[in-house]
């Protein structure tokens, strides 16, 4: 492997915290500790982790809100020459519902 232990016990503790799983995170800390990993790069780790599972939860927030919403009457057709963004501009869409299921817009 090219990554050395503490590098990779830093990983694990970072996607620990992101898969919100206390228990690996538990193991991992204690194994990057053995690995003689300082608290200061372990914080730091922890903060990155939370940084990506923000993000994570703030793109499954905004899918789980587009599902309460359905998409205007035919749906929507996500075009190939289209951007996402044009798409749901055009056609009203709730995002990752209509577009991603492929349906049909009026005015696509």
């Amino acid at each position: 492997m090219v990554l050395d232990d503490k590098t990779r016990e830093l990983i694990a503790i970072g996607a620990s915290i992101a898969s919100n799983n206390p228990p690996s995170l538990k193991y991992h800390v204690e194994r990057a500790k053995s690995f003689g990993v300082s608290d200061d790069e372990i914080l730091d780790a922890v903060e990155t982790g939370k940084f990506v599972r923000r993000g994570a939860a703030s793109k499954t927030d905004i899918f789980a809100e587009s599902l309460k919403t359905p998409p205007p009457r035919g749906g929507c057709r996500k075009g190939k020459e289209k951007s996402e963004a044009a798409l749901q501009s055009e056609c009203d869409c709730a995002p990752g519902l209509g577009t991603e299921a492929g349906a049909v817009c009026g005015k696509s």
